[in-house]
């Protein structure tokens, strides 16, 4: 979705190993800070959460929103379950976004976890270039 991304090397600061690679998420007032993953294993039920091992080396906070997604097809603004959080600046950080079941969501809201078709991490839209990593994704 416009941001340039690849899989190189962790910075040695915040890797684990000495050969440890993310995905590196750039993006700048041309390209939003937006990564989108397609989704191969559609049923999320019996999980309580999705999360997320992000680096912030910026000398900034990075605001991102985390959006879940069914495919029945909406991707307005207003269906899908989100969550957004801060990754403080020069830090590695794992984020969990609760799964809510379906029932305890707005109705305009609603994700079905059986039929779970994409995720989303969305940043603010920005002036000056940025970028994040992304270690890995999971369900707990």
């Amino acid at each position: 979705n416009g941001a340039s991304d690849r899989v190189e090397r962790l910075p040695a600061r915040w890797a684990l190993t000495a050969d440890e690679r993310a995905l590196r998420v750039a993006c700048d007032a041309q390209r939003p800070p937006v990564l989108h993953v397609i989704e191969p294993i559609p049923d999320w039920r019996g999980y309580a959460a999705v999360a997320l091992d992000l680096t912030n080396p910026l000398d900034r906070e990075l605001r991102l929103t985390v959006r879940v997604f069914d495919d029945s097809g909406g991707f307005s603004h207003d269906e899908g379950s989100r969550r957004s959080f801060a990754v403080a600046p020069l830090t590695r950080a794992t984020v969990r976004v609760p799964l809510v079941a379906a029932a305890d969501m707005p109705a305009r809201r609603h994700v079905d976890l059986a039929r779970v078709a994409r995720l989303m991490v969305i940043g603010r839209k920005i002036q000056e270039p940025t970028c994040y990593f992304v270690s890995r994704i999971w369900l707990e």
